[in-house]
């Protein structure tokens, strides 16, 4: 069965040049059937992008119901691999970023872990804000991770202090008068 949502994916990447060989195969069944990639190659025809991939031919037919079995790696999984910390926390707002500024992502199924890669390079400091939010309780029970994202840009625009300034107050709640937009958010 063909899922819309990640042919839209599997396209999107191919479009971006995210794209790689990566020992993933076609295979073809001992009737010449197509068992596996069908994904990938509904992509080429959508995005009108051509991919690179290994071919196998000639598998029994009853070989169909062992392939795919596993869960998908999702982005949190590839950055764990890759060593970063707080890697569920990263992968949600390196989404939010990616939306706040480039307008894209209306799916988190359309997120790449290549992309995903990429916006961490463009914004390092992401990694210091997931820290951050990971150690504030209120902050984490009280938001959800993808304002992670938020306060990285907030940061990079307004700069670093007076977002500090701002999560710890949001954080602690402590001395915030009327009018406050920590207290406000808190409340």
């Amino acid at each position: 069965v063909i899922t819309k949502l990640r042919v839209e994916r599997y396209a999107s990447a191919l479009k971006r040049g995210d794209w790689m060989v990566n020992g993933e195969t076609i295979i073809f069944d001992e009737d010449g059937n197509l068992a596996q990639g069908q994904h990938r190659l509904a992509a080429v025809v959508l995005s009108g992008v051509s991919l690179s991939s290994y071919v196998v031919r000639g598998i029994p037919r009853e070989a169909f119901k062992t392939v795919d079995t596993g869960r998908a790696r999702s982005v949190p999984d590839v950055f764990g691999i890759m060593g970063e910390k707080n890697t569920h926390s990263l992968a949600s707002a390196v989404r939010t970023i990616e939306y706040l500024t480039n307008g894209s992502m209306a799916s988190k199924e359309l997120f790449t872990a290549t992309r995903a890669e990429e916006v961490v390079n463009e914004h390092p400091t992401v990694r210091y804000w997931c820290m951050k939010f990971a150690g504030k309780k209120t902050l984490k029970s009280h938001f959800p991770t993808a304002s992670i994202g938020v306060f990285t840009l907030a940061a990079e625009l307004f700069g670093s202090e007076l977002i500090e300034d701002f999560t710890d107050e949001l954080d602690s709640g402590a001395g915030l008068e009327v009018g406050n937009p920590a207290l406000t958010l808190r409340n």
